[in-house]
């Protein structure tokens, strides 16, 4: 904005204008327009988060748009809302953040969730004070596999990782372990 009022002013005939005043005009300006832009990305997000909460336990189709320690960001096709689903819940594994490739690996299964790969959904909370949704990834194993689990889980042997960080006994399907190096872990439902 700055640059188009001065090649005005200098085709206009203007004379040459002083840096500071320009410098400092140029600041405001930059700040006024980040503001202007993170109010239109969090009007946004308020406006998605109200819409999918009368979607709750609806399922999408969705594709992966982000990854971090904490879970995949998944952006919903139909309507491009984005939300979370928690490593700590996808069920089947144990799941580990590749950052360098830009994916997440399960640890026995070996399978890879990366940008851009299609993933089923279900919306399980949506929260506007904090503009979050939380989703879960839809369980396409075969029932028998995911009984076992939940057997195994019960009886308390839990297979993998059944100790936390202490070395205390968490339940079963607990999926930090020690040294894993994720915080805020918390037991599989």
């Amino acid at each position: 904005m700055m640059a188009h009022r001065l090649l005005e002013h200098y085709l206009e005939g203007g004379k040459n204008v002083a840096v500071e005043p320009v410098e400092e005009e140029c600041k405001h300006s930059s700040a006024r327009e980040k503001l202007a832009a993170n109010a239109e990305r969090a009007s946004i997000k308020y406006k998605q988060v109200e819409y999918i909460g009368t979607h709750i336990g609806e399922q999408f189709k969705g594709v992966v748009s982000g990854l971090t320690e904490r879970g995949i960001y998944v952006e919903i096709e139909a309507n491009k809302c984005e939300g979370m689903i928690r490593i700590s819940d996808i069920p089947g594994d144990t799941w580990e953040l590749d950052k360098e490739n830009y994916r997440i690996v399960g640890r026995g299964s070996k399978r890879i969730i990366q940008f851009g790969d299609e993933l089923q959904v279900i919306v399980t909370s949506a929260n506007l004070l904090d503009r979050t949704i939380d989703m879960e990834l839809v369980d396409n194993r075969p029932e028998s596999v995911k009984q076992r689990e939940r057997a195994e889980r019960e009886a308390g042997r839990g297979g993998r990782g059944a100790r936390n960080r202490d070395g205390n006994s968490k339940g079963g399907g607990y999926k930090g372990g020690k040294g894993s190096g994720r915080e805020g872990s918390r037991p599989r439902r």
